[in-house]
């Protein structure tokens, strides 16, 4: 039995300058997310106060209600099964876990903000399984998460995306409406770089270029450094810039995860 709570201070909350919202009780696992928004929605006063639903993501992505009055939010995530694999450094490791967890999330089932859970560890311990840092030791992770919390922000809103992937897992793009900023998330798991990808914006006058900010397999090295979250990649043949011509250009998506950004 799933139990409702009412806040006293929602009134309170919400005659702010900046009102405040309401998330609601956690699914601990996924599973939980729709007997849990279920019984919000039965209560009446418990509905009008919850502003936002969530879920945890341990156990795979539940179905989101299709609610276009608030917000889903995947709150918290760590390695598949919670601290039980391997501490892993690689891209490989980047690659599929963004896929699974970020993409999946996002795109594939609609989320609207996806967060991490305890990216930073002291030390080696079995905890740190789960982690992007520890005790200095930086991983691939962390600059893959990197390409979409840097470059998709609050704010942001999802466009669609259609075509051919071209043996890519996945790309979402994404807009500021604000100013005309974009940014093109491309995820590539393959094992391999996949050359000769093109890209179009479409209905949009985007002239200039594009920058491509790339997580790759090179050695971690220095935080920007070719393939960490760097603008291009020299060991991949992806330059810094990529010229637009009628809203479509065309690149190399190195093994790992690339975000193409520009403007309108």
């Amino acid at each position: 039995m799933i139990s409702t709570y009412v806040c006293p201070f929602k009134p309170f909350l919400s005659q702010r300058p900046r009102p405040v919202k309401l998330i609601s009780p956690e699914a601990a696992i996924s599973p939980d997310f729709p007997g849990l928004v279920s019984a919000i929605e039965a209560d009446a006063t418990a509905n009008a106060q919850s502003d936002i639903f969530s879920f945890h993501q341990y156990s795979g992505i539940p179905s989101v209600p299709n609610d276009s009055t608030r917000h889903v939010w995947e709150t918290e995530d760590a390695i598949s099964g919670c601290c039980s694999a391997p501490y892993d450094t690689s891209i490989s490791d980047a690659a599929n876990g963004v896929s699974e967890w970020v993409y999946d999330a996002l795109v594939t089932y609609g989320t609207n903000a996806w967060h991490f859970w305890w990216a930073w560890y002291p030390d080696f311990s079995a905890n740190s399984n789960s982690q992007i840092y520890v005790a200095g030791d930086i991983t691939k992770r962390y600059f893959a998460y990197g390409n979409w919390s840097r470059y998709v922000r609050p704010g942001w809103v999802r466009i669609d995306v259609s075509g051919s992937l071209s043996g890519l897992y996945g790309v979402a793009a994404f807009k500021n409406p604000s100013n005309g900023e974009f940014a093109i998330g491309a995820i590539n798991n393959s094992g391999s770089d996949i050359r000769n990808v093109t890209f179009g914006v479409s209905g949009a006058n985007v002239t200039g270029s594009v920058t491509p900010y790339v997580t790759s397999g090179t050695p971690i090295g220095a935080l920007g450094s070719d393939g960490n979250l760097s603008a291009g990649s020299a060991s991949s043949n992806v330059p810094a810039s990529l010229p637009v011509s009628g809203g479509v250009f065309t690149s190399t998506v190195p093994y790992g995860v690339t975000t193409f950004v520009g403007q309108n």
